[in-house]
């Protein structure tokens, strides 16, 4: 699913800056994408990185 940078916001109750602030450092870990439509940033969650991190996860809790 893809949402704005505002509808983000608006539904965390966070204000635009500080939204902006964790998506890029989200985006650097690559662990979103963004693309730009028209004036408004669409973010959607990386698949592949996410599914990364959970393997991570696992072999930590199976203490590997």
């Amino acid at each position: 699913m893809r949402m704005t940078v505002g509808e983000l916001g608006e539904g965390l109750g966070i204000v635009p800056s500080t939204v902006s602030h964790h998506l890029k450092e989200l985006r650097h870990a690559k662990l979103i994408r963004m693309e730009r439509k028209g004036k408004n940033i669409e973010c959607w969650v990386e698949p592949s990185s996410v599914e990364g991190l959970i393997d991570f996860f696992k072999q930590i809790k199976e203490g590997k």
